[in-house]
């Protein structure tokens, strides 16, 4: 097997052009305060705008505590209990976990199941975070497609426990974790009378505050069709904007010519094929961007579009294979294309 397997750590799929050009002397004598560490799978880089060493550390621990409850590979965590204890008995869970779930849950209704958390079985099968990923057989596949089913993760409110109806479902929060983390990180900040920040966890963005001139966050779009942190456009954007990419780049292995990426189809369980090399979608909250980005990949442009131009308070930015872009109604006026290579469609 002649295996790839490509992490872009640093900045990942989105670049915070914010932080190489500053517009005002002012901004130039502000200092900004960075740390970098590994978790959740993933780089996790944040900055912020004042000399508050504190905060900035405590970000860190927000993450480490919502990977160690959340996390799938973390032994006897909520998520290893729940997973243990399917089609035998209910789990109770914290607050946050419980509410990450039903969060979940909600998009899995919303986009009729093309986000489903319930997808971990073929996650494991496919083993494609890991050195040796694989393809597996159809008869493996359809022996655990059966247990993809978000009908069946039943929450009790009043109780906050989750409870898996059938033995050997799994569950996997890696959709949509490092969202929730994001937004709690900036309510964190809120309390602390951090004025600005960027949070990135591993290309899930959130550009928290505002810049200090007011004038927009400056966001730069990743260029899908290589590993090198290339902007092909930006989006200006507002304060409390989170912005979080899907796109086949992110984490895929190569076999006999052929790419697998890791977005994973519920329904037949291979990766998604639709001609999309990307989507981005930007809104006031990661967790939902996180969700979100994940359903448009899965319904494609014309229907991804379609429900996002439904939807209030979102946008998204689709880059398919021939490198043309498509945008969300409500993005057009703030997008700048900055690669010639890629091609804007009017819509």
């Amino acid at each position: 097997m002649n295996t790839k397997r490509f992490m872009i750590f640093s900045v990942l799929f989105l670049t915070i052009l914010l932080l190489t050009s500053c517009t005002t002397q002012k901004i130039n004598e502000e200092k900004p305060y960075t740390r970098s560490e590994f978790a959740m799978d993933t780089l996790c880089n944040i900055t912020i705008f004042e000399n508050n060493e504190t905060a900035l550390n405590h970000a860190f621990e927000i993450i480490a505590d919502i990977e160690d409850r959340m996390s799938h590979t973390v032994s006897d965590n909520e998520i290893s209990q729940i997973n243990s204890a399917a089609g035998k008995s209910p789990i109770k869970v914290s607050k946050d976990t419980f509410y990450v779930i039903k969060t979940a849950l909600d998009y899995s209704k919303l986009t009729e199941g093309k986000f489903d958390i319930s997808i971990a079985p073929i996650v494991d099968l496919w083993n494609i975070n890991s050195e040796n990923p694989k393809i597996p057989s159809k008869n493996e596949l359809n022996h655990f497609l059966p247990l993809v089913n978000w009908n069946e993760i039943i929450l009790d409110e009043t109780n906050q426990t989750v409870f898996l109806a059938k033995y050997g479902m799994k569950i996997d929060l890696g959709g949509i974790a490092k969202g929730y983390a994001a937004d709690a990180i900036a309510d964190y900040f809120e309390t602390q009378n951090i004025s600005r920040a960027i949070i990135n966890l591993g290309g899930n963005v959130f550009a928290f505050g505002e810049k200090i001139d007011g004038t927009p966050w400056n966001i730069g779009i990743q260029d899908p069709t290589t590993q090198e942190e290339n902007a092909i456009a930006s989006v200006q954007t507002s304060k409390n904007t989170a912005i979080v990419t899907s796109g086949i780049y992110q984490r895929y292995f190569e076999q006999d010519g052929k790419i697998y990426h890791h977005i994973l189809n519920p329904f037949d369980g291979y990766p998604i094929d639709n001609n999309l090399l990307s989507v981005t979608v930007l809104t006031d909250k990661s967790i939902r961007a996180d969700a979100l980005s994940t359903s448009m990949f899965a319904l494609g442009i014309e229907n991804g579009l379609r429900f996002i131009n439904a939807t209030n308070g979102v946008e998204a930015v689709f880059i398919d294979t021939d490198k043309n872009i498509y945008l969300s109604d409500g993005i057009m006026s703030s997008f700048h294309l900055i690669d010639e290579q890629f091609h804007l469609i009017e819509q």
